[in-house]
């Protein structure tokens, strides 16, 4: 993406992975550089997300953010935590919020309003100001026993107000610095990470530390201490100032919520301390009552209507690791067992379901499936458009939709396993188990489905010797319907029951017309704006497409270039030896990619070893091995830009 809008970065547009802010300083060139922004769009071939765009906006949220013409505030989501923050009932938490130290607990009707208005200004927008370079900085930092902190503020003239604020846990090491190492290393870490800010600029650091302010003139320094101070004298001009602990802001970032195994460590000790200590809080109901709430899924059972007819409405699905195609007629419960290759096609698919089913029972009315690729691909459904077949598809992430299906798989893999003890003939085994599902009654009906489908139960070798009486036509014909009836009537009660047990574990939630839009036209994006963005959107209606595409986007030239350490070359592994199942399993991994668009052929000079490891259920993982390559590559060679640093290109902005 930065590639791409390279010529447009910094004076109108920020890039952050795959989101596009557009800045500028008057509608009148907001327009054109919207225009500029479209136009590099189409000419790479990039398409966007209607529902997701917002255009002409004065305030909008980008990357945690509200940004405005009044300046930078955080989102009011991310100030729960502050809002939500429990009036403190002993002289720690209080600590902890204000940072006082040295007072006798003392809560009433004037702290609880100081408490309540000291929150308001918290979130009190803006919060954060946009870094003016041409004034000085000041730094407060401040370090606990497991975290430090720091913030970067300015004076605007109506006092200090902040830019920026950042605190971190130490590492196991740090943690064993002594209290004046720890406070110069949350000096150090700001100045390395404001590093943006602070290079040449004038600079007053603010620590609760007075030592600090006499490090340079220490005559025995430990050789971190030396590292750290060259690094600060080599690149930055700056003083350190003492202010007291109960005045420094940086306090509540460097102490996080109370940890009780660690604060009780400082002063007492008894075995198995820490065991007692977890005990403690799991019986303490204030620290249950504190824990993120773990309430049902919402949604209530919602079944589908049984079809009249046999064959009218079917499900299906692939089963994966046997490579099957499942299709289930959801009255009768018949089911087809079709196989086929991991790598089929959506072309391929509706002839094996044409060759499975309409050859034999007629085209269905509705098709229930997932969201496979091959189901929600323009070709299947303009195919099954084109006979008047209805295609539904289940919610995404949500497989009790199509729950038939996805049960009458399970009964087909246990078959295999049982009937199947050479797993590479199953496929020879397949037509007998179907035959052997469709025999068995099913628990729904109280039918087997070979008998509601052809109104008598199959010849089995059991039943070659049993006299049959044959029926009179219309006693068979009253028999088979009154069969169907009752299947319909089963099945309705088996889902009123399933839907009863079903609800006891979810939640009602309604949800208002219009709420959710699976996706938004130009038309209706076009509704919304005002005419003169409107008319310069729709001339660019490829990249505000209606669906977007699946698998890899289009071929593109690239730029990119792995960075080795000098010296180094482009690393060439030979594969290593692999036996006959696993270089079978190579092929199918590769095969499918390739079919399904997640991979294209590569053009690479480097190459790696590929491994496999076993799975749980007997089969094998790919893992591809980039330890040497990952060796010689140059780190952070293309680092995420930090969001402060983008933010300040704002300036000036409407």
């Amino acid at each position: 993406m930065n590639g791409v809008f390279r010529d447009l970065i910094d004076k109108c547009v920020i890039i952050y992975l795959d989101n596009i802010l557009i800045y500028s300083k008057t509608r009148e060139q907001h327009l054109k550089d919207l225009e500029a922004v479209f136009q590099w769009l189409q000419q790479h071939r990039l398409i966007t997300k209607g529902s997701k765009c917002e255009f002409l906006q004065q305030e909008l949220k980008f990357l945690g953010h509200v940004i405005s013409t009044e300046g930078i505030h955080i989102d009011p989501k991310k100030l729960r935590a502050i809002q939500e923050w429990k009036p403190p009932t002993n002289l720690q938490q209080l600590q902890s919020f204000l940072g006082f130290k040295g007072t006798f607990y003392e809560w009433g009707e004037k702290q609880q309003a100081a408490f309540e208005a000291l929150k308001t200004l918290l979130m009190s927008p803006p919060v954060l100001r946009i870094a003016d370079l041409e004034r000085p900085f000041e730094i407060i930092t401040d370090a606990s026993d497991i975290a430090i902190g720091a913030v970067l503020v300015q004076d605007f003239g109506n006092g200090l107000q902040p830019i920026v604020y950042k605190s971190r846990k130490m590492q196991s090491a740090e943690r064993n610095y002594p209290v004046h190492d720890k406070e110069m290393l949350a000096i150090v870490h700001a100045f390395k990470i404001w590093r943006c800010y602070l290079t040449g600029a004038d600079v007053t650091v603010r620590t609760d530390h007075k030592s600090l302010q006499y490090l340079r003139a220490q005559p025995n320094l430990n050789p971190w201490q030396i590292r750290w101070l060259d690094y600060l004298e080599s690149n930055f001009t700056y003083k350190i100032t003492y202010e007291k602990g109960a005045n420094n802001i940086a306090d509540a970032l460097s102490i996080p919520s109370a940890q009780l195994a660690a604060a009780l460590q400082r002063f007492y000790y008894w075995p198995d301390m820490v065991t007692d200590v977890q005990r403690y809080v799991a019986a303490c109901p204030i620290c249950q009552r504190m824990k993120s709430s773990h309430q049902r899924p919402t949604g209530l059972l919602q079944p589908l209507e049984p079809p009249q007819r046999p064959w009218q409405h079917v499900t299906m699905d692939f089963v994966t690791g046997h490579d099957v195609l499942v299709v289930v007629d959801r009255l009768t419960k018949m089911a087809h067992f079709a196989p086929c290759c991991t790598t089929i096609t959506a072309e391929e698919t509706a002839g094996l379901l044409i060759s499975t089913v309409v050859r034999l029972h007629g085209i269905p009315a509705a098709i229930i499936s997932d969201r496979d690729p091959k189901f929600t691909s323009k070709f299947w459904q303009d195919t099954w458009a084109r006979y008047g077949t209805r295609l539904q598809f289940s919610s995404a992430d949500h497989p009790q939709t199509d729950g038939q299906t996805g049960r009458t798989n399970q009964t087909m893999e246990q078959l295999i396993r049982t009937n199947c003890p050479d797993r590479n003939k199953w496929e020879d085994a397949l037509p007998m188990l179907e035959f052997s599902y469709n025999n068995a009654p099913s628990a729904t009906t109280n039918h087997s489905p070979f008998y509601l489908n052809y109104g008598m139960d199959p010849t089995v070798p059991i039943s070659t010797n049993v006299e049959c009486q044959v029926p009179r036509s219309q006693q068979f014909v009253e028999e088979l319907q009154t069969a169907r009836d009752k299947a319909v009537e089963l099945i309705r009660k088996a889902n009123a029951t399933a839907r009863l047990y079903a609800d006891l574990h979810r939640r009602d939630i309604t949800m208002a017309a219009g709420q959710l839009n699976e996706a938004t036209d130009i038309n209706k994006l076009c509704a919304s704006i005002p005419d003169d963005l409107a008319k310069i959107i729709r001339e660019y209606p490829e990249i505000f497409p209606d669906d977007l595409p699946s698998g890899l986007p289009p071929e593109r030239p690239q730029d990119h270039k792995i960075e080795l350490e000098p010296g180094t070359q482009p690393i060439v592994r030979t594969q290593w030896h692999v036996t006959q199942p696993e270089l079978h399993e190579l092929r199918n991994q590769l095969d499918y990619l390739l079919a399904k668009g997640f991979i294209r052929p590569s053009t690479s000079t480097f190459a790696a070893p590929i491994l496999f490891t076993p799975k749980k259920d007997g089969g094998l993982r790919m893992c591809t091995d980039y330890r040497a390559l990952n060796r010689i590559t140059i780190k952070s060679r293309y680092p995420i830009p930090r969001t402060d640093e983008l933010i300040d290109n704002l300036r000036g902005a409407r």
